[in-house]
């Protein structure tokens, strides 16, 4: 793995009296890969999109990389494990080393509209991802550190959460709860706008209404800026 520093991530407890076992452990960072890996997908789309559109984001945001990594033989002491259960071994998520400096624009049922051109394009990308999604996925939780990438300014995007109607997708999944809070909190901005997304209103909205709620949303950012 080169030179790099890298961190490890495990389990031990969920908010829970009860301790987390091997398994569970192992089903829990899968979900947080598969969520870092979706996140990755989607923003490529994202700025994909916004390329083609010719709409000024935010090009310096990328996701962690990750991978899992199984303990093989007797588990280290850090893995909280005394002795193998049946069938079972410690599993770590693995990501590259960030800074210490953490980055807020989300969280798991609070959705910032910051001002901020990183900060906006960060929830649009959110809104981008619902609406590709064909309305079953929300990010949440959002976070990065800042980071000089090949001597690039850059934002790391880490331990994201997200909401599916399922409420399957992880630790921090409110279902069509958590999906509804973005809903009601997010604020289309010009980014939104030049991406042409959807404004988001509930279904049994009249769609006149939803359009001038949406261009509503867009006078009001830019008569902040």
């Amino acid at each position: 793995m080169d030179s790099k520093l890298f961190v490890a991530k495990k389990f031990f407890e969920i908010g829970s009296d009860d301790s987390v076992t091997a398994d569970e452990n192992a089903e829990f960072l899968k979900c947080e890969l598969i969520r870092l890996k979706t996140a990755t997908w989607f923003l490529k789309k994202f700025n994909a999109a916004a390329k083609e559109m010719k709409v000024d984001i935010a090009t310096n945001i990328i996701l962690s990389e990750g991978f899992l990594a199984r303990e093989v033989g007797t588990p280290l002491e850090a893995s909280g494990l005394d002795a193998f259960e049946e069938g079972s071994s410690a599993v770590w998520l693995v990501e590259p080393h960030q800074t210490k400096t953490v980055l807020k624009f989300s969280g798991t049922l609070n959705h910032l509209n910051r001002q901020d051109k990183v900060g906006t394009t960060i929830s649009s990308f959110a809104h981008f991802s619902y609406q590709v999604s064909n309305q079953e996925l929300i990010f949440a939780d959002i976070q990065g550190s800042p980071m000089n990438i090949q001597g690039r300014d850059t934002i790391v995007l880490f331990d994201i959460m997200s909401h599916l109607p399922t409420s399957d997708s992880g630790i921090g999944d409110h279902g069509p709860d958590g999906i509804k809070s973005f809903i009601s909190q997010h604020h289309c901005n010009y980014m939104c706008q030049g991406l042409k997304l959807r404004p988001l209103l509930e279904k049994e909205d009249d769609p006149a209404d939803s359009e001038e709620s949406c261009e509503e949303d867009d006078n009001a950012d830019n008569n902040e800026k």
